[in-house]
């Protein structure tokens, strides 16, 4: 099985910071779609998450527009949700991202709640960090040679490559067009998903049996 995760999140991680720490980010959004080899969906969460006091940077607001009112009001609890991803996830072969900050915001809040709950360290992050799931990042080193966009600067080897944005990827590799929502974390996980079975159609990654 596959395991295709999007977020919408309150701001970037910081590597001054360990994992962990309640300065990190937290995700606003949730999407997770559970799938087999086909693409075909067996089972899918997309949700809002209560802010509990948390904040949204400036910056992330103005990328997405998604606040702390809007998430305390209308979301659900955070625990309740990792419990729910951690539990697909233990049902799958493959984490599916595009870039690998999904998944470490993933492990962060749940090195964060094991210190909230004086849990023994590793219990949490135990069942999604595990033995036996790959986490497979589509973005780099695969969609940045498929797309080959050259970094602008002076000093560059002309060989020099960066890394696409997920909007970029789609454009270069995808036929459909994809109009990605910023504020709509399963807008993020479709064109992941449409770019993973494209690039598998292309001969990248190893097929492995659900």
């Amino acid at each position: 099985m596959l395991l295709f995760l999007d977020l919408v999140t309150s701001g970037l991680l910081r590597e001054d910071l360990p994992l962990g720490s309640s300065s990190q980010p937290w995700a606003l959004k949730i999407a997770a779609e559970l799938s087999d080899m086909e693409g075909n969906r067996v089972s899918a969460i997309d949700v809002l998450i209560k802010a509990e006091g948390r904040t949204v940077k400036p910056m992330a607001k103005k990328v997405h527009g998604v606040d702390e009112r809007r998430c305390e009001q209308y979301g659900v609890k955070q625990n309740a949700v990792l419990a729910t991803l951690t539990d697909l996830a233990g049902k799958a072969l493959r984490v599916v991202t595009y870039g690998d900050f999904d998944k470490r915001v993933i492990t962060s809040l749940l090195i964060n709640l094991e210190s909230q709950t004086n849990t023994k360290k590793g219990a949490f992050v135990s069942r999604w960090d595990r033995a036996g799931l790959e986490f497979l990042n589509i973005q780099d080193p695969v969609c940045t040679r498929e797309c080959s966009i050259l970094k602008e600067g002076d000093g560059l080897d002309e060989d020099q490559l960066r890394w696409p944005s997920l909007e970029e990827a789609c454009e270069h590799l995808l036929t459909t067009s994809y109009e990605i929502d910023k504020a709509d974390a399963w807008s993020g996980l479709n064109a992941t998903k449409s770019l993973f079975f494209e690039l598998l159609n292309r001969g990248h990654f190893e097929q492995k049996a659900c």
